[in-house]
């Protein structure tokens, strides 16, 4: 640091005698004048601020080679360095303001919205020291993008798993870091690290950044990527904003026979109103006094509080038969209704204001939406584990889905002084699923096929809050020297009362329906699963600018950063057992005059973790001349986890622990050999951490003739090794060509692998892995091309991706067939990621149509030890937005969602099919080797929208 301040030219002192520097301040976008910009000259206490027109002067300047610094709020800052002032001589030094990126909203009313941000967001991206890309709120618009999930499946190279997570070229959720405002934001969903991507609604985003190279001030857990959401933030003019909108499905929509099921009063809410709560009999249970009575021809296991007597006989019977009723509704199967219209809401307003004569400001909001899904055509198959498999389920399956996602956000800010800013950020989401599914086909045990029928019922409710507090400070005594600060406090909650899962044996002679070995699970269950999670974030950055030899400005950066995780896991599972082994079911539910109910062995658990994360780091820009600058540090963090499981049946489990300190170095390299030109060479050090989940010894069943899945306390970091190479050009404004191309050394990656006959699955560290992509994009107006494609402009983005990872010592012995590839890909990493869009603007209709397309290739989805993985296939989806305005107020939007419909299939990897069949001469009995295939039917949208 010492060295490279000691190559700073700053003029730190002054005279009475020298000359003048006179100039113009205007916007980047009109060329309009700037008034009230505030011009320092660095290292000096000379400053003036512009008149009306944008022009200053600043007298008096002693003789030599100076750097302006241009700032007012809501604008980029502006650094004109290499002024040269002689005495008695006046210099020139005009400078072009853009508006801070986050206060978008306030160009609204320009002509040419969509060009001003985008001009904005590629001149950040071109300047930024990392490879970083992403979308804007006018983005969202007409790419039909609900949220951040939608947002981020459009950047080149990443898709989303489950609708939810962000997979970064071709990296799983734990790969990715995911941040609102610079802040982490917690998990609350058991089975991921990740952050649900689905929980922010685009009508509280400003942006959503992705970036892709590391540097030290950046999360060390990056892997794949790093993923920002901008929530929107006060405005420079008052603001307001109103829309509705509704949407039919084709498959959804205005059913008679839409499956549901009797939930709570305030569903429609996103909330349970208590009627789906573990029973309160049930909840003050001590889960340590549990007994187990091997005397009786079936295990019965009971709570001993209650009193429950050993030997066999009615009055044992009766006694816990009314612990079965305290559940009351012992529904399992849903019933018809009907379904309304997609619809959703929103409303958000910003206004400034002056505190104290200061600037200051505010923006909220708040958005609703509630949408329905449905398909009665599922087919979903089950097969063992066993070489070469057998079929175990066919089933075809019908779904119910209402979904409700609702989400606020408040922003505050003000600007005491120059140079000096505060904000404070909040926001809350709220999002709920409940679904109603039922399927029918056959199963086999003992060799013979019996219909089986299967059923499941479940509420899913999640919200996350935040609290930010954050401060910016520049100070131009020191250096210009800044100093920025933020502190959150955010908490997460996924809740899943009374979920109900039962699957039977129907036999056509009219016997009761029963349990067997071809049901999973083979008694019905009742789970009430609850996960929450609380994060702590602490940040501080100081960046000391400097001039180098060559008049070019770099600067230092160092700083520190906290997270502390609190994560509680609780899960209470019961089944229902029978005298008779059979499953009597009365209008849908249980018998309660013959129930019996018993803990769930390997569901019934509580477990607790902390994790804390704690990091300094340093880095520096150095400008080496005009057109080389080399930019590198050092990040040092610690990992501490520490776990501690109480599983019902076996015990308090040996507590998990992971202390682990890692050197994450990074260094890169930017030439831009001629303007607007950069290449880009990146390498850094990153590692992954496994999830609270991943480490948890507890198992779960989460659908009826679903997978256990199963943690490992004994998994261990991954550590990654990153080289990156880029090149880019922006021939005009908003415009850009790149290709680039990226090598990850994983050493231990995490992977689901199937472990068992019974498709038992279980997290572990895999052998070292490789992974290879190439990316290119492209977004240009077609005007350039042709006079005759005037208004329209087209984006294309493509990533192509390799990976390798060898197989383990289990699946090379269990998979025995000829020919069997020793290596295998990434768990979720696709071959490949297309996205394209396609924009038209008549600007003499005031009206805008865009038509986006996305293609994923296959991505193994599940490695399984004992046979042939399971992928899922490529689904293109393509999407249609027509937005209107009428006056300067009104905008009407129409769009047409997954226009394709294609068929979401998940199926064994064919050419491992093909061995096993050379091998054995079978597979699957002879059925089609797919394990489901299902449609999602298309959508038709309108909305109205009024704004100033």
């Amino acid at each position: 640091m010492l060295i490279l301040i000691g190559l700073s030219r700053d003029v730190l002192g002054q005279n009475s005698e020298g000359g003048s520097i006179r100039g113009r301040v205007t916007d980047s976008w009109q060329s309009n004048p700037v008034p009230a910009a505030i011009v320092t000259i660095r290292g000096t206490t000379l400053a003036t601020e512009t008149d009306r027109e944008g022009a200053y002067v600043i007298n008096g300047v002693p003789p030599g080679s100076f750097t302006l610094i241009v700032s007012k709020n809501g604008y980029q800052r502006v650094v004109v360095s290499g002024v040269k002032v002689a005495v008695g001589v006046e210099t020139k030094a005009d400078a072009k303001m853009g508006p801070i990126f986050f206060d978008m909203d306030a160009f609204e009313a320009l002509a040419e919205p969509i060009p001003d941000q985008k001009t904005e967001l590629f001149d950040s991206n071109k300047k930024s020291s990392v490879v970083v890309q992403g979308l804007t709120a006018d983005d969202f618009g007409k790419l039909a993008v609900n949220d951040a999930a939608d947002a981020v499946s459009k950047v080149t190279g990443v898709t989303v798993a489950d609708g939810k997570y962000a997979v970064v070229r071709g990296l799983s959720d734990r790969y990715t870091s995911s941040s609102m405002n610079g802040a982490e934001i917690p998990s609350a969903d058991p089975e991921k690290q990740a952050a649900q991507l689905d929980l922010f609604p685009a009508q509280m985003i400003a942006r959503v950044e992705v970036k892709k190279t590391f540097m030290p001030d950046l999360p060390g857990g990056f892997t794949g990527g790093a993923i920002n959401i901008v929530t929107k933030s006060y405005p420079e003019r008052l603001t307001f904003n109103m829309g509705v909108g509704a949407s039919y499905n084709t498959q959804s929509s205005l059913r008679s026979d839409f499956l549901t099921y009797t939930g709570g009063a305030t569903d429609s809410l996103g909330f349970d109103d208590g009627g789906r709560e573990i029973p309160i009999e049930l909840e003050n249970a001590d889960p340590n006094a549990v007994l187990q009575d091997r005397n009786l021809a079936q295990t019965f296991l009971v709570f001993r509080r209650f009193g429950i007597p050993f030997a066999p006989g009615q009055a044992a019977f009766d006694r816990n038969n009314g612990l079965a009723r305290s559940f009351g509704d012992l529904t399992y199967e849903g019933h018809e209704d009907g379904s309304p219209l997609n619809r959703n809401f929103n409303l958000s307003f910003g206004a400034p204001f002056k505190v104290l004569g200061k600037d200051a400001g505010i923006f909220g909001g708040v958005s609703y939406d509630r949408n329905f899904t449905f398909y009665d055509d599922r087919i979903r198959t089950r097969y063992n584990g066993s070489s070469p498999a057998q079929l175990r389920q066919f089933l075809r399956e019908t779904a119910g889905s209402d979904n409700v996602a609702w989400g606020a956000v408040f922003a505050a800010g003000t600007k005491p002084s120059e140079g000096h800013e505060l904000g404070f950020n909040f926001a809350y989401t709220q999002n709920a699923e409940k679904r109603a599914v039922h399927g029918e086909g056959q199963g086999t045990t003992n060799d013979q096929d019996v219909p089986i029928v299967t059923d499941t019922l479940e509420w899913n409710e999640r919200f996350l809050q935040s609290y930010q507090l954050k401060g910016s400070h520049e100070f131009a005594d020191l250096a210009d020297l800044k100093f920025e600060w933020l502190t959150s406090i955010a908490a997460t909650l996924q809740d899943v009362p009374d979920l109900r899962l039962i699957e039977r044996v129907e036999d056509p002679i009219g016997a009761p329906p029963h349990s067997s070995t071809a049901t999973t699970p083979d008694r019905p269950q009742r789970q009430f699963r609850t996960t929450e999670e609380g994060n702590f974030n602490n940040r501080i950055d100081v960046t000391l600018p400097f001039t180098q030899w060559t008049e070019d400005e770099g600067y230092m950066k160092f700083g520190a950063y906290q997270s502390i995780a609190d994560r509680e896991f609780q899960i209470r599972g019961y089944e229902f057992q029978y005298e008779t082994g059979d499953v009597a079911l009365l209008d849908g539910g249980l018998d309660p005059s013959q129930v019996l109910i018993t803990p769930l062995a390997g569901n019934f658990a509580d477990s607790e973790g902390t994790r804390t994360i704690e990091a300094i780091y340093s880095m520096a820009e150095l400008p080496m001349n005009g057109k080389l600058k080399f930019l590198g540090g050092a990040r040092i963090e610690t990992t501490k986890i520490e776990m501690t499981t109480l599983d019902v049946f076996r015990g308090a489990q040996p507590p998990t622990s992971i202390g682990e300190s890692s050197l994450l170095p990074a260094a890169g390299l930017v030439y831009s050999p001629v303007k607007d030109v950069n290449l880009r060479f990146n390498w850094s050090q990153t590692i992954a951490r496994p999830s609270f989940r991943e480490l948890t010894p507890v198992e779960l069943v989460t659908s009826a003739g679903g997978r256990r899945v199963v943690g490992n306390p004994s998994l261990e970091l991954t550590t990654t090794a990153n080289w990156d190479v880029r090149a880019e050009w922006f021939p005009d404004p908003g415009q850009v060509y790149s290709i680039g191309a990226f090598y990850k050394q994983i050493s231990g990656p995490i992977e689901q692998v199937l472990i068992s006959a019974l498709g038992d699955i279980r997290f572990e560290n895999g052998s070292d892995a490789e992974l290879f992509g190439i990316e290119t994009e492209m977004r240009r107006d077609l005007k350039h091309f042709s006079e005759h494609l005037d208004g329209f402009e087209l984006g294309l983005n493509y990533a192509f991706l390799l990976s390798e990872i060898p197989r383990n010592q289990l699946e090379l012995a269990n998979k025995a067939y000829a020919g069997v590839e020793p290596t295998r890909p990434m768990f979720d990493q696709p071959t490949y990621v297309f996205n394209a869009d396609l924009t038209h603007e008549l600007k003499a209709w005031d009206l805008t149509t865009s038509l986006s397309y996305n293609l994923t290739g296959r991505r193994l989805i599940l490695v399984n030890s004992r046979g042939p993985d399971t992928y899922l296939e490529p689904a293109a989806n393509l999407n249609l937005t027509m937005t209107k305005r009428f006056g300067k107020n009104w905008k009407l939007r129409f769009t047409a969602r997954n226009l394709l419909n294609p068929l979401i299939k998940e199926e064994y990897d064919s050419e491992e099919v093909a061995k096993v069949i050379a091998t054995s001469g079978t597979f699957m009995n002879g059925f089609d080797p797919f394990q489901s295939a299902f449609r999602r039917g298309r959508s038709f949208g309108m909305s109205l929208s009024y704004s100033f």
